[in-house]
């Protein structure tokens, strides 16, 4: 069953304005506590079937929403425009949670493909309003640094062995394809560590050369390295003679809405 708000009951709901301001910041540290706390129990480690961003909107309309209403009145309620904000509040914390569990959202690809796509969708509902492009962009930057993130302390360091940490590669490669289908900057800024950290090991083109020969494992490999968007392993001449590398700036319009694409906005 939906969780209900637990631990905060206004005796009266109320319309006016001085007394919302007045419980502005407690009312809204209690908001969030809430949410996050009854969207985890709603969708964590969740990834191999659609619905956990569905059931956070459906708790967000039947069960927070109302609350709301009756805790700030109607007019409060109304003129702050309360539904669009929780919606879109209930996005953010949504994507905060699958924010904890990108790696383990790749680790389980192409099983948790559901939740890559409803993370694609969050971003887009979190970023609906006046700020439009912009605000997708930034929503865009900061999963980036998450996914170097979630790399970087899993498989960049000395304890993972050099296939593993390739093997990791081709994955991301897929599931951020997933995410930026045209234009490929995301793949570019989340993988760039992984490149740079392959070309200071030894066994890389070893370990590339045994997966490309590998009748049973090799293929995805193979057919990611002679992909054209997938140039840095396939190029890299993995010595100190390299030259350097051109960073990927993030500066890119994210691709079109998945919202937009069903029609559900314009």
């Amino acid at each position: 069953a939906l969780a209900s708000p637990q631990g905060l009951h206004p005796a009266t709901s109320t319309t006016s304005t001085s007394t919302s301001i007045s419980l502005h910041t407690p009312f809204h540290q209690a908001l969030q506590t809430l949410t996050l706390r009854t969207i985890r129990s709603l969708i964590s480690t969740r990834y191999d079937a659609p619905g956990p961003l569905r059931q956070t909107l459906e708790w967000t309309s039947s069960v927070l929403s109302p609350w709301v209403y009756h805790l700030l009145g109607h007019d409060a309620f109304h003129s702050h425009s309360w539904p669009w904000r929780l919606e879109r509040f209930s996005s953010h914390c949504f994507l905060r949670i699958r924010r904890t569990e990108l790696f383990d959202i790749l680790a389980e690809y192409p099983d948790s493909l559901p939740a890559i796509r409803e993370l694609t969708e969050a971003l887009d509902r979190s970023a609906e309003g006046a700020e439009g492009g912009a605000a997708r962009t930034a929503g865009y930057r900061s999963l980036a640094q998450e996914w170097k993130k979630a790399l970087t302390s899993r498989v960049l360091h000395p304890g993972a062995q050099t296939h593993q940490i390739i093997d990791v590669y081709v994955t991301a490669i897929k599931v951020l394809r997933e995410m930026d289908p045209n234009s490929g900057e995301l793949l570019q800024v989340v993988t760039r560590p992984v490149r740079e950290y392959l070309r200071g090991r030894k066994d890389t083109v070893r370990c590339i050369v045994t997966s490309l020969t590998d009748e049973e494992n090799g293929g995805d490999l193979y057919e990611e390295l002679k992909r054209q968007d997938a140039k840095p392993l396939e190029e890299a001449q993995l010595d100190e003679e390299d030259e350097e590398e051109e960073v990927p700036t993030l500066e890119w319009m994210p691709p079109p809405s998945i919202l937009q694409r069903r029609g559900v906005i314009t």
